[in-house]
């Protein structure tokens, strides 16, 4: 047996963990879209999660003092026509929030220290594919 026929035989395959959407993830490397990273080049790899759409932070907010208002209001006015006025004010704000929480989820990334640089390796706001490739990624890892 030559020399070059042990050495091809003791490197491993590269095994495809997730290939979707521009992104694969095998046993050697992760490829985003044009960035290709080396799984042995890349540490400390942490899961973020970036806040949520302003829209959504200010309708809740402001639907919690309309609510707030609208109880205190209701002590002192015994007319029937004010649950009405109030219930159609109080969904405005939250039709605000719960419209920007799905047109606009929050974001999750995948962030890693690569050749000593802190560098954002993926994001998508689609849950699923950000478990799917996040899963994918540990298995290459070996975590």
């Amino acid at each position: 047996m030559s020399a070059e026929s042990i050495r091809r035989t003791r490197v491993r395959p590269d095994r495809v963990h997730y290939r979707h959407n521009g992104v694969e993830v095998t046993s050697r490397h992760l490829t985003v879209r044009s960035r290709r990273y080396d799984i042995d080049e890349l540490a400390d790899i942490m899961v973020v999660r970036w806040g949520t759409h302003p829209g959504v932070k200010i309708g809740a907010a402001a639907a919690i003092v309309e609510a707030a208002a609208l109880v205190l209001l209701a002590r002192f006015v015994t007319a029937p026509w004010i649950w009405l006025v109030g219930i159609i004010a109080l969904s405005v704000p939250v039709t605000v929030a719960v419209i920007c929480a799905v047109r606009w989820p929050a974001e999750f990334g995948l962030i890693a220290r690569h050749r000593g640089h802190e560098v954002t390796l993926f994001t998508t706001r689609d849950a699923q594919e950000f478990g799917f490739v996040t899963r994918a990624l540990r298995r290459a890892v070996g975590v």
